[in-house]
């Protein structure tokens, strides 16, 4: 909303010549959180996820709806997903390195925890879901989210990793409050900065030509945006509805943004109503 961009900063990575998927089902997600926190900070994994039996389930259905729903009843609750990569030097050093890493690890202080290269009860996994990690989602599709009832309204925000089960259980007791399924709600949490913080993103499925269930969906969210901002979640990208819910905690950001958009849009031409006006 601001200007033209004139200059911009690239960080290119150099792309893996090998991966190895790896799978870990979790009842308990701070025992997931735990084991994350000792193997992020020493650089272990290339891409690492936390996916709910919901938005998994989503993402690896074929055959709608039979599909979608035989996979959330099989799936356990939570699936940790986590890409080790060789890059252009050395790769299978690189490789059995981080295997020998997570070995010790679990053999020595998460014992309980089941990391292989295949999901129990799901063979093939990993071949189904590497070029979903890899690449873009394919234009010729309807993107994953949406196929589960038309529309999804998505919650997202920073927070401290080990907070993040807490807040999956204010989303669900608000959820409950609303009639919502909690059964029905897509979890997804990604580590970030070698699990310095983590982005939370909560999915609230829904069908855009029901009007009901729409403004259903769209006070639910607004009420758990409130109640997780009071927790100290951190939205980072508020806008919609969910930006006078932020702008409105900083009076001194919200004038500051103003007076830049003055700067750079006197007219209030570029996407009026994006920003905190």
């Amino acid at each position: 909303t601001m200007g033209v961009i004139t200059w911009a900063n690239l960080k290119i990575e150099s792309i893996p010549k090998m991966d190895t998927l790896l799978f870990a089902p979790l009842d308990d997600l701070n025992y997931g959180i735990d084991f994350l926190y000792r193997i992020l900070p020493r650089r272990i994994g290339q891409e690492v996820l936390l996916l709910n039996d919901v938005d998994l389930a989503a993402l690896l259905a074929d055959e709608w709806p039979d599909d979608f729903e035989k996979l959330k009843e099989a799936l356990p609750p939570w699936t940790l997903i986590l890409m080790i990569s060789g890059l252009r030097y050395r790769p299978e050093e690189k490789i059995a390195y981080e295997k020998n890493f997570l070995a010790q690890v679990i053999k020595n202080e998460f014992p309980d925890l089941r990391l292989g290269e295949n999901l129990p009860g799901f063979p093939g996994l990993r071949k189904k879901l590497m070029p979903i990690v890899r690449q873009p989602w394919p234009a010729d599709r309807p993107f994953w989210k949406n196929r589960v009832k038309g529309a999804c309204q998505n919650l997202f925000f920073h927070a401290r990793p080990e907070r993040a089960p807490e807040f999956v259980e204010l989303v669900e007791e608000i959820a409950a409050q609303y009639g919502y399924p909690i059964s029905d709600i897509g979890m997804y949490i990604q580590p970030i900065e070698h699990n310095r913080a983590c982005r939370p993103e909560f999915s609230f499925f829904y069908d855009p030509g029901n009007e009901a269930e729409t403004a259903a969906v769209r006070a639910l969210f607004n009420d758990i945006a409130r109640v997780l901002l009071n927790e100290g979640a951190v939205f980072t990208r508020p806008y919609g509805d969910l930006a006078p819910i932020v702008y409105e905690r900083a009076a001194a950001y919200a004038r500051t943004l103003k007076r830049l958009k003055k700067v750079f849009d006197p007219n209030n031409i570029m996407n009026p109503g994006n920003l905190c006006f």
